[in-house]
C-alpha cells in the first residue's frame, strides 16, 4: 500500500502539469494566383508537442 501511495505522490503532480501544445509544420500557405470559382485545398499538418491530451473542439475559418 505504501508503494501505491508513493507512486501516486509523484504521478499526480506530473499529470496535473500535463499541457497540450499545437505544433504546425507550416503556419501559412501561399496559394499563388487563383481564378474565381477555382476549387483549391491545402492540408495543414500539425501535431501535439505537449504532454497533455490535445482536444480540438471547433474550427473557424475567417
Amino acid at each position: 500500500m505504501k508503494g501505491v501511495i508513493f507512486i501516486l505522490a509523484f504521478l499526480l503532480p506530473a499529470l496535473a502539469n500535463a499541457q497540450p501544445s499545437v505544433k504546425f509544420a507550416a503556419e501559412s500557405h501561399d496559394f499563388g494566383e487563383i481564378t474565381e470559382g477555382e476549387v483549391i485545398e491545402y492540408d495543414f499538418e500539425f501535431s501535439n508537442a505537449g504532454t497533455g491530451e490535445l482536444l480540438i473542439e471547433r474550427l473557424a475559418v475567417p
